[in-house]
């Protein structure tokens, strides 16, 4: 049986099709920055969150900054209010390193060998979205403008008995 993940659409969240800076209003957010995936010129799914002065979902890619100006976001499903339910529908689990899916539902954006999950770090007085897996050592993120590594982190989990 495949374990639900963010990866996916299922009853408590959806991604949907946005771009240009624009952000859904049941958007998840994370300091007001709301969380994201986009495709990176190479293929790959990427975690970052979108901006609305770049007009474009940020993203940590090769120790760099990556603009992604189509994306989707992640939003409440229908039934469900983003602002008032994420807390109690996820949970944000504290990690260093290698995130081990094993040990913990995460919430995956794909499901292949090099799993990436959205993941959070305290950076500056304030929590900054980023991503983390395997093969990355920490988590990967952008901070006014610079891409940073960073060994304590959060990773975005489904609470147990919300999906079964």
């Amino acid at each position: 049986m495949p374990r639900p993940h963010v990866g996916q659409d299922h009853p408590a969240v959806q991604w949907v099709s946005a771009g240009a800076g624009r952000i859904p209003i049941n958007a998840f957010r994370v300091c007001g920055k709301a969380i994201g995936r986009g495709i990176d010129r190479y293929g790959g799914t990427q975690p970052g969150f979108v901006s609305k002065s770049k007009k474009a979902l940020v993203v940590e890619y090769a120790s760099g900054v990556m603009l992604i100006p189509n994306y989707e976001v992640l939003v409440a499903a229908q039934g469900y209010n983003a602002l008032t339910e994420s807390e109690t529908l996820f949970k944000w689990i504290p990690l260093s390193g290698v995130p081990d899916q094993t040990k913990f539902n995460f919430t995956p954006l794909r499901d292949d060998e090099d799993e990436l999950f959205i993941a959070r770090v305290w950076d500056d007085g304030k929590w900054v979205i980023g991503k983390a897996g395997n093969p990355l050592t920490g988590i990967h993120y952008v901070l006014s403008g610079f891409a940073k590594i960073g060994q304590n982190y959060e990773i975005l989990a489904i609470k147990s008995g919300i999906l079964s």
